[in-house]
């Protein structure tokens, strides 16, 4: 279960992005990757309060893009110091993250992280707000997540 939390005294953020294989999953390796359907169970804890989006899919072609958006995010870091923001939208809009490398920082690289959770999803609502919280992530747990969440994929496609 890839989990990752916020870099801050109190560690007072937690997100979590869970795939899942079995209900809702759609895959043939033989056809397009955006006809193919991973579920997933999305969790943020801020302090006292959860927010739960659970049965959603990301197409395969979303969560390769996800992944890849992360991965541009880490390799960055390595290649210049001159930072851009790393923008992944879900399929549904059911949340946004946005990712940037910055230096100001005291001991630790860190990442500056926004969430974006769409309302609509929580509430089982038609359409709504959105619900965002600013935060930052240590560089090393942004690889360890990703990598985490690589190898999730890989177990439910190589069946």
């Amino acid at each position: 279960m890839p989990k990752i939390k916020s870099y801050d005294w109190e560690s007072s953020i937690t997100f979590e992005l869970n795939l899942k294989d079995g209900k809702g999953l759609i895959y043939d390796k033989n056809q397009a990757d955006y006809l193919n359907w991973i579920p997933y169970d999305f969790y943020l804890i801020v302090r006292n309060n959860m927010y739960i989006l659970e049965g959603m899919t990301f197409s395969l072609e979303g969560i390769k893009t996800f992944l890849l958006r992360l991965q541009s995010v880490i390799d960055e870091r390595n290649i210049k110091k001159e930072y851009v923001e790393y923008e992944y939208c879900a399929s549904e809009a059911e949340f946004s993250i946005y990712l940037k490398n910055t230096d100001d920082y005291y001991e630790d690289e860190i990442v500056l992280t926004k969430l974006w959770i769409n309302a609509a999803y929580l509430e089982n609502a038609g359409s709504g707000y959105c619900i965002g919280f600013d935060f930052i992530i240590r560089y090393e747990d942004l690889k360890v997540f990703t990598e985490e969440l690589k190898k999730e994929l890989n177990e439910i496609v190589r069946k």
